[in-house]
Order: structure tokens, then C-alpha cells, then sequence
């Protein structure tokens, strides 16, 4: 997870939403129809594709845990001081770190309750074909 300034916003700002703009979005492509290489450096095909096929909502509600945690960290700031969430992401590295059986994926039921999510039923839980990511 990368580093997020502390903050309360409830939803993904659309600002965060949008973070995968590239320059080829600009209006240098609409007005000549070709890519200016010169100017803007090299196409990157994979990233005008990946962007074209995805709802605007898509990236918000894949930030949105990420949101949410970012929420409960700052709260557990602004009322515990700072060690409360530095105390919370220490207790999450050491339980996340497995290191008698790398190579084995099992349930970290221990991370689970330390993100609140022992309580969440998702299709990952009763679908054994899915695996979690």
C-alpha cells in the first residue's frame, strides 16, 4: 500500500479517481490525429487501452478500502495521538510476514481481525475456486 496523506474524506475524491491520466489524453492528438513523439516521448498502447475500457466509478471503488482505512488511521490519530496507528500498521507487518511456509497460501485470520474484515462475508469465503489476491 503506498503512503497516503492523512485525511477524512469518507468516499475516493474524484481528484484520486483519476490518477491514471496520461499525456496522450491531452488535445495535442485531437487536433493532428497522431501521436507527437518528439513532444510527449513514447506511445504507451497499454495505457490508452487500459483507460478507454474503464468506467469513471471503476477506479473509485477500487480505492475505496483503501479510503476507509486511511479514514479509521487519521481518526485513531486525532484521538489517540500518533502512536495508535503506528501501533495498528506495526501489528499488521508482523502478522502479514509468514515466513515457515512462503510458497503456502493460507487464511491470515489474525490480519482479518486486525482490518476489520473477520466480519465482511465475501464470495472469496464460499466459493472455494476463487483465491484471495
Amino acid at each position: 500500500m503506498a503512503y497516503q496523506a492523512p485525511s477524512l474524506a469518507i468516499v475516493p475524491t474524484w481528484k484520486a479517481a483519476q490518477t491514471s491520466t496520461s499525456v496522450l489524453t491531452t488535445s495535442h492528438k485531437e487536433h493532428t490525429g497522431v501521436h507527437d513523439a518528439i513532444r510527449y516521448g513514447q506511445r504507451n498502447l497499454q495505457h490508452e487501452t487500459s483507460n478507454a475500457n474503464q468506467h469513471p466509478i471503476q477506479n473509485r471503488l477500487e480505492l475505496w478500502d483503501e479510503t476507509r482505512d486511511n479514514l479509521k488511521l487519521t481518526m485513531h490519530r486525532n484521538v489517540f495521538g500518533l502512536g495508535a496507528p503506528v501501533r495498528t500498521l506495526m501489528e499488521r507487518k508482523l502478522v502479514s510476514h509468514n515466513p515457515n511456509f512462503p510458497a503456502r497460501q493460507s487464511s491470515n485470520i489474525h490480519l482479518d481481525i486486525l482490518n476489520g474484515d473477520d466480519e465482511l462475508i465475501e464470495p472469496v469465503d464460499f466459493l472455494p475456486y476463487l483465491q484471495r489476491e
